[in-house]
């Protein structure tokens, strides 16, 4: 399937005649990227399981409503950031719950799941830019990411994140002047 004309057929099929063979299709193909998009969000895979997970239930229930205004990807990728910022929210309110009630008990109690989990990584250079872009709080570190490793246009980040292209441009610049120094600084070399 190639991005674009294709899509609206799909999504035409699927909102028109329930076809799940269309909507499995549009999932298969932008998928692999949502995935990338979040691992630079998230720091677990069972927070990148959950957040996929309500996406492909929000993009199944709002795919009716998708007007065109932007691309499919665009739109995507707006349901996506939700998804992952709402998932984010949710887990910082259990971990504060979390945090007291362990507080409560014993300090020499330790459970498993007070251990961070991450997210293997095929190289140490991989691992740091991971780091250091988690560094960039968000949403810068999405923006950067967005723009940079998955091609996003400014205008497409503006709609994502829903805010003005001039602060986008401003928000890209100091997440990559950022980026570039702590990368630098941990030895990474040429950013």
């Amino acid at each position: 399937m190639r991005e674009g004309e294709d899509e609206r057929v799909l999504v035409d099929r699927f909102v028109s005649g329930g076809d799940r063979r269309a909507f499995e299709e549009l999932v298969r193909f932008h998928l692999p990227s949502i995935r990338r998009f979040l691992a630079t969000r998230l720091r677990d895979r069972e927070e990148m399981e959950e957040a996929e997970q309500d996406l492909l239930v929000r993009m199944f229930e709002s795919l009716p409503r998708w007007k065109g205004d932007s691309s499919l990807r665009t739109w995507l990728y707006r349901l996506c950031a939700i998804s992952a910022a709402d998932l984010v929210r949710r887990r910082s309110r259990e971990r504060e719950k979390s945090r007291r009630l362990v507080l409560a008990g014993s300090e020499a109690e330790s459970r498993e799941s007070d251990r961070a989990d991450w997210i293997p990584l095929r190289s140490a250079e991989a691992e740091l830019v991971r780091a250091c872009l988690a560094e960039l709080g968000e949403p810068g570190a999405s923006l950067v990411y967005l723009r940079d490793a998955e091609g996003f246009g400014v205008e497409e980040l503006s709609v994502i994140f829903g805010m003005p292209e001039g602060t986008v441009k401003s928000r890209l610049s100091r997440g990559r002047d950022k980026l570039k120094l702590l990368l630098s600084k941990a030895g990474f070399g040429e950013a």
